[in-house]
């Protein structure tokens, strides 16, 4: 891998996060800009709601596996578990690999993850939909939004709608690549 960026206002977030990526990737200083660790993926990128490890597919283009990376409510033991996970994703090709493996490796249940109903509500919030106009477009009840909204939430394990948008709107923002969401 040859860098993982922080990307952040709040220097307390970004302070906190490197010392605890410091015990994985053993960083001399503990504000790097960049770092080289050996590994597949060509980079994490960590901003406040998301880590994303990007995987060149060719010269061309670059798949992105975008992990929801919410904080406020976990404890440093959850969140060290969390980064634990993310730095293991980086060393094998997870694109390239069967999802059950990946799941197993990573010790996580396949329900966990997004189903392609909660993803479509994602992207549609992410392009700045309110739930009436998505359930226009997809043709089911306001209600089911929001019933997808929340199961989304809870997978990501997010606890506010503001969190969600957010997520919602940065995976929109670079929609040319091809992406994917890991819940863990």
């Amino acid at each position: 891998m040859d860098n993982i960026k922080v990307y952040t206002d709040n220097y307390y977030y970004k302070f906190g996060l490197y010392q605890m990526l410091a015990h994985f990737c053993r960083f001399e200083n503990p504000l790097p800009d960049s770092k080289i660790v050996k590994g597949k993926a060509c980079g994490i990128v960590f901003r406040q709601n998301v880590a994303s490890i990007i995987y060149p597919k060719n010269e061309q283009t670059v798949q992105t596996l975008d992990i929801p990376f919410v904080c406020n409510t976990l404890n440093l033991s959850e969140i060290n578990a969390k980064l634990e996970k993310i730095m293991m994703m980086t060393h094998y090709p997870y694109f390239e690999c069967d999802k059950r493996v990946v799941y197993q490796r990573l010790g996580i249940k396949s329900y966990h993850q997004l189903s392609g109903a909660e993803y479509t509500v994602l992207c549609y919030c992410g392009k700045g939909y309110r739930p009436k106009d998505i359930a226009n477009v997809l043709e089911c009840s306001e209600k089911t939004v929001n019933t997808h909204c929340r199961n989304a939430m809870r997978k990501m394990g997010m606890s506010k709608r503001t969190e969600l948008y957010q997520y919602a709107t940065m995976i929109m923002c670079n929609e040319g690549r091809e992406r994917s969401t890991l819940c863990l």
